[in-house]
């Protein structure tokens, strides 16, 4: 129970109780507040250098089709 207050209270990125530097590759490895590191180490760190953009493009040389008709049989 002192373990639990104690990590609520730390202000840090990560705590360790009963155990030093275990290091888990899904796990992030940062810092806390301006201290300079990110999410190093783990999926998040892909968040944290793209963005998402998507991209649709129309290709084939063949004339568009009157998709809503298509969809909705004749609607």
């Amino acid at each position: 129970f002192r373990a639990g207050r104690a990590t609520r209270e730390i202000a840090a990125g990560c705590v360790w109780i009963n155990d030093h530097i275990p290091i888990i590759s899904e796990m992030p490895h940062g810092g806390y507040k301006a201290s300079g590191y990110g999410n190093d180490m783990s999926t998040y760190s892909l968040e944290e250098y793209t963005n998402i953009k998507h991209v649709i493009v129309e290709n084939t040389a063949e004339p568009r089709k009157d998709w809503h008709r298509i969809i909705f049989k004749g609607e």
